[in-house]
This record gives structure tokens, C-alpha cells and sequence, in this order.
């Protein structure tokens, strides 16, 4: 059985690189997210999502998220 405490969640995403580059600065910190956000508990399922065999645009950068859930009472 799965414990909230120990939640680990994955999104594999393509995201601008500056925008990759923002994130890097907030490390650890609160993120909002303004939009669905869907996570998967499979990390394989994530890197799916950033499939390495298909090319990327110029100025975009694949990436994978793990989200460490805190679940509070």
C-alpha cells in the first residue's frame, strides 16, 4: 500500500529553455501551476512523453519532473 507521505509523481514535458532555466533557480521551492498538470507514478511512462528518439526544436529542452508530494493533515 502506497503511504501519502511517500508520494512520487513524474511529467515528462517539452519546455522552452529559458523556461528550463527558471525553474533551475526555484529548486525546492513552491511552483504554480495554472493549467491540468496530469503525473504519472511510472517514470518510464514520463520519459515516453519525451520520446529521445524524436527531434526537438531549436530553444526547447525535454525534460522529466519528479514531484515529491508532501502530504500535510
Amino acid at each position: 500500500l502506497l503511504s501519502l507521505s511517500d508520494l512520487i509523481l513524474y511529467r515528462g514535458k517539452r519546455i522552452p529553455r529559458y523556461e528550463f532555466e527558471a525553474l533551475k533557480k526555484n529548486i525546492g521551492r513552491l511552483a504554480m501551476i495554472d493549467s491540468f498538470f496530469s503525473t504519472t507514478f511510472d517514470k518510464r511512462v514520463a520519459h515516453s512523453f519525451v520520446d529521445p528518439d524524436n527531434p526537438i526544436q531549436e530553444g526547447w529542452i525535454k525534460v522529466v519532473f519528479r514531484l515529491d508530494i508532501d502530504v500535510l493533515d
